[in-house]
């Protein structure tokens, strides 16, 4: 039964007649929920306040507690409501008159559209020194910074100030002139939100809390306002704020936590803040695990809430096992993991792509599904699906498929099915090329393929006088004038030999489709004069042959004819002196013929300095060093070779039995071989270019030479040899580029080069793997980069005094041209830090983007797989150890050891997804997370981690063998070489 109206005013009537008290009631709505305990026509209000002696009324009332309810310090009144009056009519606007026993404090809590079948919580909260914000601004002449705005507080009351939001405002106590508290609160306008506040109390907390709206500050502004008290209560005690600690416990330790939008710091897995009551929104978050959101309320005033969160793992494993699968490179997600037996490390939990390809057999190929905490096996079947096929070439060439090199002539191997670009090489010949399909079926199929087709140009020689014999690279090849249509194309060695005149040697270079020339004028031979002058010797040798004299006479007083027949090109290796005769004789005019039947025939003495030289007369072997010859009368040709000997040649003219004495010079020439390791290689000796192939042989005098070797995209090798002795001389050029704009900067006694970079536009990523996608446009500004990574010696000397201590291992590597490793993002901030008090430059880390486009070569590059070629073992370091800077080739930009040895660190925080929303000039990466990037994989990793185009990630504090730091400044940086 429903109390009548008239006993609700006699319930309040001993509130208005008591003694006169003052204060006020705060009321606060705090949430509304269905109630299924109540009837569509009724409704529930409980009425939360920090006394026990509230009086309620309110029209059709059915029910108050008379008793309240403590809870958590605070009393809870319940109100049970009928939204039917007497007269049957529907109200559900409601006024709720709120008192306290014997005192005149009463307020009214007015609700309207109350609804059936809901309950109501509503706050009301007594105070006794209701406290009022009266505004005092006056003109001033603050002196305050542009960037601030000032709000200033006076009252007889000791008061408590705080801003809504951290960092937002300082604030300062002095001591008015007129005895007033005055309080300075300064409000950065950087840290201005829309509702920014600030809160002001009393300070023993005996006050309501008045809120100042200061989001609309403008900078150099300054308001001034008086707190007073409104009315003045006798019995004093003394109110807490509404204000209490939350603190969360979060697992994992390193997980994110949101809290009503704010960022908390987390340390060793747990947080905090002092928040006033209320229920606020929080997160938790980390890589790997499901995030969990929720709401948390804070209501305890003498209790610290606490907030215990355990994520769960988003993250299980994928074992990939199988005896058919063994060997078999495992991909997930079309990333290179490992070699069945394969387990994998913790990978994120759902749908993911498991390939297994091995040699010869059809690939495996299954999307499977990761389970949280749960491992997942895969047991792919392989199929053999391959053929043993041979191929055979002409002329022995080379045959490379695919674009490695399988033999020469003959290739016999076990080939997978699919598609093959099959090539043959000869030099001097076009290679051939064909694509070939092979099949299960094709098992012990001959395959002959395309013979290199010979590359020719055309040669011109003529002679004055002409009927000259031509040799050319040793054969014979007719007689000026000629012109032969089809020669090798490529450095030829040409000789001309003429009876009466000196033998013509020179080298000519043929180029397809072109005439090569050799216009050769000969010179007449020198008449020498007979070793045997008067006919009174003649007689001498006749009348005494015991006693023979000397026909010939010292050789400074008439020296026989001789010329260094050495070749421009030899054979590699030497020669035996039988072979070198050979060869010469071709060249040796022949003595003149005259009437035999007429001529005489005298024993002539041969005599040599050199015991063991092969002496010929007009061409024909007569003895092994001394020796007696029958020789008709008249004009011979002797020549004498000997190892290690100048070549002797000579003529002299026979009138009866005499003797001939043969003085050898010891041979200055020796055989050089040299060998480079770029082939189209051009060597330069003393200025002359000389052709070089792998069995080629230079003869070079004794002494010093200058050698220069040059190679299209290569450094050119300049050096002064001496030749001292038959030698080999072997030169690695090393790929890349010299740029005057290049930087070479010192500390202490270190020097480092910074290459110049200039910017330019390239694709950035690639379709290898889902964080490398999408492929999109990105510009770059110039900019200067490290030759090679920061190295131990550049470490030591620039942090030789700094508390950051780095150890290195001698079973990873040490030594000052080996990279510093073992460094954590923090420590290379520190040592870029120290780099940059040192120079007075502005070095740091490359962004991601700089350091793919200083991999790719910057706008020189080709489109390579690592950085400066598709071969990792050409460039990088992987699969072995840690190794010293400079000692593979480089790229296109002269850059060292951007593929493999150790990973560096770039400034970029690491996103999944960044590439879908990156910039398109000078990306920075995302504006948070909780890894930082790591490009260029290390030289533990396989080769898909050193990729150009790869992506890894670290946690910023981790220490890893692995990790070094590579140095980038800004090109508008530099304005004088160091």
């Amino acid at each position: 039964m429903k109390r009548p109206i008239t006993a609700i005013i006699l319930l309040l009537f001993p509130i208005f007649t008591a003694t006169a008290q003052q204060g006020c009631i705060h009321f606060k709505e705090l949430k509304s929920v269905q109630l299924s305990s109540l009837g569509s026509t009724e409704a529930e209000v409980v009425f939360v306040s920090n006394r026990s002696d509230l009086v309620i009324g309110a029209l059709s009332i059915d029910q108050v507690d008379a008793q309240p309810q403590q809870r958590n310090g605070l009393y809870e009144y319940r109100v049970r409501l009928s939204l039917k009056t007497s007269n049957g009519d529907w109200h559900r606007d409601r006024t709720f008159n709120v008192g306290i026993k014997n005192t005149s404090i009463v307020e009214r809590y007015k609700k309207k559209s109350i609804e059936g079948g809901r309950g109501i919580r509503v706050e009301a909260i007594v105070v006794e020194h209701p406290i009022a914000m009266i505004e005092r601004t006056q003109p001033n002449a603050l002196h305050i910074n542009a960037a601030e705005a000032c709000v200033v507080f006076q009252s007889l009351l000791v008061l408590d100030i705080k801003s809504s939001h951290p960092q937002l405002a300082t604030v300062s106590t002095t001591t008015s002139p007129g005895g007033l508290n005055e309080y300075q609160v300064v409000v950065k306008l950087a840290q201005l939100r829309e509702g920014a506040q600030l809160l002001v109390s009393a300070k023993d907390g005996s006050s309501n809390v008045l809120a100042l709206d200061v989001s609309g500050l403008q900078k150099r502004e300054k308001r001034t306002y008086e707190i007073v008290v409104q009315r003045l209560g006798e019995d004093i005690r003394p109110v807490s704020l509404k204000q209490q600690y939350v603190a969360i416990r979060v697992e994992p330790k390193s997980s994110i936590v949101t809290f009503d939008g704010e960022l908390l710091p987390v340390t060793d897995g747990t947080t905090s803040k002092l928040v006033p009551f209320g229920t606020y929104d929080y997160r938790v978050e980390c890589a790997n695990y499901h995030a969990q959101s929720g709401k948390v309320t804070v209501d305890d005033p003498d209790n610290t809430v606490w907030l215990n969160v355990s994520l769960k793992p988003n993250y299980g494993w994928i074992d990939v096992l199988g005896s058919s699968a063994e060997g078999g490179s495992v991909y997930i997600d079309n990333q290179l993991v490992g070699t069945a037996p394969y387990k994998s490390k913790e990978i994120k939990s759902g749908q993911h792509n498991v390939k297994v390809l091995k040699p010869h057999f059809n690939a495996f190929d299954q999307m499977v599904e990761v389970i949280d905490g749960q491992r997942t096996l895969v047991t792919p079947t392989l199929s053999a699906n391959y053929a043993r096929v041979k191929f055979l070439v002409g002329k022995n060439a080379e045959i490379w498929i695919n674009g490695e090199m399988y033999g020469r002539g003959v290739v016999e191997d076990t080939f997978s099915a699919g598609m093959y670009n099959v090539e043959t090489y000869l030099d001097g010949c076009r290679p051939q090329s064909q694509m070939l399909s092979i099949t299960q079926e094709m098992r012990d199929t001959i395959i002959t393929l395309a013979t290199p087709q010979l590359i020719t140009g055309t040669l011109r020689i003529t002679s004055t006088p002409i009927g000259a014999e031509i040799l050319i690279d040793g054969k014979p090849s007719g007689t000026t004038p000629v012109r032969i249509s089809k020669i090798e194309v490529g450095e030829h060695n040409v000789a001309l030999l003429l009876e009466g005149y000196e033998d013509y040697m020179t080298h000519v270079i043929v180029e397809e489709g072109e005439d090569a020339q050799v216009n050769a004028v000969l010179n007449v031979t020198r008449q020498e004069e007979s070793p045997i002058k008067e006919s009174e010797n003649i007689k001498m040798i006749k009348d005494e042959p015991s006693n023979p004299v000397v026909a010939d006479k010292e050789r400074d007083a008439n020296p026989p004819h001789q010329e260094d027949a050495a070749p421009a090109v030899a054979n590699k290796g030497k020669e035996s002196t039988k072979k070198k005769a050979e060869r010469e004789q071709k060249k040796v005019s022949s003595a003149p013929k005259t009437k035999q039947s007429n001529l005489k025939k005298y024993e002539v003495t041969i005599m040599c300095n050199v015991p063991d030289a092969d002496m010929y007369v007009d061409g024909h072997f007569v003895s092994r060093g001394d020796g007696v010859v029958p020789l008709l009368e008249g004009e011979h040709v002797l020549e004498a070779i000997a190892p290690n000997q100048k070549h002797f040649k000579g003529r002299f003219e026979v009138r009866g039995t005499m003797t001939y004495r043969v003085t050898m010079q010891e041979q200055l020439t020796y055989d050089v071989e040299i060998t480079c390791n770029v082939e189209n290689a051009k060597i330069y000796v003393d200025n002359r270019l000389v052709h070089i192939s792998s069995d080629s042989i230079i003869p070079l005098s004794y002494g010093l030479h200058r050698i220069e070797v040059v190679a299209d995209q290569h450094i050119p090798y300049e050096d002064m040899v001496d030749v001292e002795s038959d030698t080999t001389l072997s030169f690695i050029l090393k790929r890349g580029v010299s740029s005057e704009k290049n930087l070479i900067i010192t500390i202490g006694d270190v020097p480092f080069k910074m290459v110049y970079v200039k910017g330019g536009t390239y694709r950035m990523g690639s379709v290898w793997s889902n964080d490398e996608q999408p492929i999109h446009k990105v510009e770059l500004s110039n900019f200067y980069i490290g030759e090679t990574e920061v190295t131990q010696a550049l470490w030591r000397v620039v942090m030789a005094d700094s508390p950051v201590k780095v150890a290195w291992s001698s079973s990873i590597g040490i030594g000052d041209d080996y990279p510093a490793y073992r460094i954590t993002y923090k420590d290379a901030l520190a040592f870029i830090e120290r780099l940059n008090h040192l120079t007075g430059k502005k070095f740091r880390l490359p962004t991601e983007a700089e350091w793919e486009y200083a991999a790719r070569g910057g706008t020189k590059g080709d489109d390579f797989k690592y950085s400066g070629s598709n071969n990792l073992n050409e460039v990088g370091w992987a699969s072995g150890r840690l190794s010293p800077v400079r000692k593979k080739y480089c790229n296109d930009l002269g850059i060292y050891d951007m593929s493999g040895n150790v990973w560096e660190w770039c400034s970029d925080w690491y996103s999944m997804n960044y590439y879908n929303v990156s910039p398109m000039r000078n990306p920075q990466g995302p504006s948070m997370g909780t890894q930082r990037v790591r490009r260029g994989g290390c030289w533990d990793n396989k080769e898909s981690a050193c990729r150009i185009t790869h992506r890894d990630y670290l946690q910023p504090s981790n220490p890893s063998n692995f990790v070094g730091l590579r140095l980038v400044m800004e090109a508008d940086e530099v304005r004088t070489k160091n």
